[in-house]
Order: C-alpha cells, then sequence, then structure tokens
C-alpha cells in the first residue's frame, strides 16, 4: 500500500473509532492494534530495520504492544515516513491532542523524550 493509500484506512478506522460506544472499549483497542498494524505491514514491506530490529523477523500477533509500541517509536525517529504515518494516526483518532500549529513537532519531541 502506498503512504495515501494507508492514510486513507488510517482515517476510516479513527471515524469508526470516534461513532464507537465508550462502553465497547475492546472494539477501540482493537481498531487502534489494526491501524498500527498497518503502519507495521509497511515497514515490513519497506524492508526497515533500526538497531537490527526488522518486523520481517517476529511475529507481530506474538509481541507485546509496550514492546510494539517502543519499537515503533525507533521507526519514526529514523524513517520520515513512518514519523508521517504514525502523525497521521494520533492525530485522526485523537484530534483534540493535535491541534496545535507545532502539533508535529510537539508530537516528534514526545517520542524522543519517550
Amino acid at each position: 500500500m502506498t503512504i495515501e493509500e494507508i492514510k486513507l484506512k488510517i482515517s476510516e478506522l479513527a471515524l469508526e473509532h470516534e461513532n464507537t460506544e465508550p462502553e465497547l472499549e475492546w472494539v477501540w483497542e482493537d481498531l487502534e492494534n489494526e491501524t498500527e498494524d498497518l503502519i507495521i505491514d509497511y515497514c515490513r514491506e519497506k524492508g526497515y530495520q533500526v538497531e537490527n530490529f526488522s518486523y520481517s523477523e517476529i511475529d507481530v500477533d506474538f509481541l507485546d504492544r509496550r514492546f510494539l509500541h517502543s519499537a515503533l517509536d525507533r521507526f519514526i525517529l529514523k524513517y520520515p515516513d513512518v514519523a508521517e504515518l504514525m502523525y497521521h494516526y494520533y492525530k485522526s483518532y485523537w484530534p483534540y491532542c493535535y491541534d496545535r500549529v507545532d502539533s508535529f513537532e510537539h508530537f516528534m519531541n514526545s517520542v524522543r523524550r519517550s
């Protein structure tokens, strides 16, 4: 998939996320995981690696999500296209957190600090 196709899919999933009732929190989590998996698949297709870590070597279904987020942070810092996708993900799912003019830079700074 291209970046634009992935962004479109992320936007569709974010809309579904927004329209899900709060008592169905497990659906929110599934949608968030599906979105992250789209980005991971993109990294896998590109053959991206950081610090001897490659998604092509690991079955994502068995990864602890916290470890996955840590790995995605490393990919964000190394690959601008992954940063763009992750920023689109966060901005689509939680727009109230990313409505500042400097929000991309704010996003990147928060990743650097994590």
